[in-house]
């Protein structure tokens, strides 16, 4: 998800962005979008040092981890807008004061709104402004998707997108 984000906030003309990812080879990926790229335990700091102090416009925290939430929202500018997409199973704590007193929008989103969100991306898609092959890892048939692709998805971190071809194809 992070990765399809870099790629949308470039066609919709970020100037920077910042990605962060406990995988180097996730952070790779969203250097060859042309993010800045830095660990979790970086990404707060690096947010402050790309602008100067201030803090960042847009935080999208993708992962859901409960270690990392509270980083957007230090991540983010007073006045800025911190949008959760991850979630995971476990209690995630905020740093209420820097929302309250820093006026910090926090925006959760899991659904996808056909009329404005399906239509957008299918028309980012065909403009050619998004690529998801860039993010796909393999294409296994439908009869391997369990073994091939779940189970990949599973144990190998570095495993973005797997495609399940329903004709057999493979790559």
């Amino acid at each position: 998800m992070g990765q399809l984000v870099l790629q949308v906030a470039a066609a919709r003309g970020a100037v920077r962005t910042l990605a962060s990812d406990i995988v180097p080879s996730r952070r790779a990926q969203a250097a060859a979008f042309g993010a800045e790229v830095a660990t979790p335990d970086e990404a707060v700091a690096h947010a402050r040092e790309l602008t100067d102090g201030r803090g960042a416009d847009v935080v999208v925290e993708c992962s859901g981890s409960p270690h990392v939430v509270p980083d957007a929202v230090l991540a983010s500018r007073p006045g800025g807008t911190v949008v959760l997409v991850g979630f995971g199973p476990e209690p995630v704590s905020l740093p209420i004061l820097p929302v309250v007193l820093g006026e910090r929008r926090l925006i959760g989103t899991a659904a996808h709104h056909w009329d404005d969100d399906v239509a957008t991306a299918v028309a980012e898609l065909a403009a050619g402004r998004i690529d998801p092959r860039r993010l796909l890892s393999a294409v296994v048939p439908l009869d391997r998707a369990v073994p091939d692709g779940f189970e990949r998805l599973r144990s190998h971190r570095d495993t973005l997108k797997i495609l399940i071809d329903p004709t057999g194809a493979t790559t």
